[in-house]
C-alpha cells in the first residue's frame, strides 16, 4: 500500500485526534440550513441534501475500491484532521460539501432556461462549478493533502474528476432543486441517504472493510 493509504487508515474515525472546533464546524452548517428553513427556501435544502448524500455515497464507493484492490481509494485524504471518516473523507470535508452545497443553489438563476454565453444556465453551472471544485482539490493536491494514486485519475486527467466526480453532484442536486413536486424531491433525498447510512453500517462500522 502507498504511504498515503496507510496513514489514512491509521487515523481512520480515532477519536483521539478530536479538537473542539469541530462543534464551529457544525454550528456553522446548521446555521445555514436554518436560514433557509426560516425562509421555507425547500427547494435549496433539499437540492443541497441531496448533493450531500450523493457525496457520502461516493465515499462510501472511494473506500469499496480501497477495500477491493488492497492498494488505494481513488481519492485519499492525509494529515491533520479533527476526524477521519473514510479514507477519502475528513469531517472537515463533510461539513464543506454540506454548506457549499446551498451556497451553489443560492447562486442558481431562478429561470431555470435562461441562457449564459448562449449555453441554459443549468448546464452552464454543472461544468464550471465543476472546474472550480476541481482547481481547489488540484490545490490541495499539490500540498500533500489530497492524494491520487492512480494515472487515470490524476495530472493530465483532470477531465475525469470534472464529468464523473463532480458534475453528478450539481447535475443531481439542480434536478431534485428545479423539481415541481415536492414528495419527489423528498423521495429521491431520503432514499439516497436511507442507502449511505445502510452501506455505512454495515461496511464501514461492521466490516470495517474502510
Amino acid at each position: 500500500m502507498p504511504e498515503s493509504t496507510l496513514q489514512s487508515l491509521r487515523i481512520l474515525r480515532d477519536p483521539s485526534f478530536f479538537q473542539w472546533h469541530y462543534a464551529v464546524l457544525i454550528a456553522f452548517v446548521a446555521y445555514v440550513y436554518a436560514n433557509e428553513i426560516e425562509r421555507k427556501n425547500w427547494d435549496v435544502i433539499l437540492g443541497a441534501l441531496a448533493f450531500y448524500g450523493l457525496e457520502w455515497f461516493l465515499e462510501i464507493m472511494n473506500g469499496f475500491v480501497l477495500h477491493f484492490t488492497g492498494y488505494s481509494a481513488v481519492w485519499t485524504t492525509t494529515g491533520r484532521t479533527i476526524y477521519q471518516l473514510l479514507p477519502g473523507l475528513t469531517l472537515e470535508i463533510s461539513m464543506m460539501f454540506a454548506a457549499v452545497a446551498v451556497i451553489f443553489l443560492k447562486l442558481l438563476p431562478k429561470d431555470k432556461h435562461m441562457k449564459i454565453l448562449g449555453i441554459n444556465n443549468r448546464v452552464f453551472f454543472w461544468i464550471t462549478n465543476s472546474i472550480f471544485m476541481v482547481i481547489m482539490e488540484c490545490i490541495v493536491h499539490a500540498w500533500g493533502y489530497l492524494i491520487w494514486n492512480y494515472s487515470w485519475w490524476n495530472f493530465p486527467n483532470v477531465w475525469l474528476i470534472i464529468f464523473i466526480g463532480y458534475m453528478p453532484y450539481f447535475m443531481l442536486s439542480f434536478y431534485v432543486h428545479d423539481h415541481p413536486k415536492i414528495k419527489v424531491k423528498i423521495a429521491i433525498v431520503s432514499s439516497l441517504f436511507t442507502v449511505d447510512l445502510v452501506l455505512f453500517l454495515v461496511f464501514a462500522i461492521g466490516l470495517r472493510w474502510m
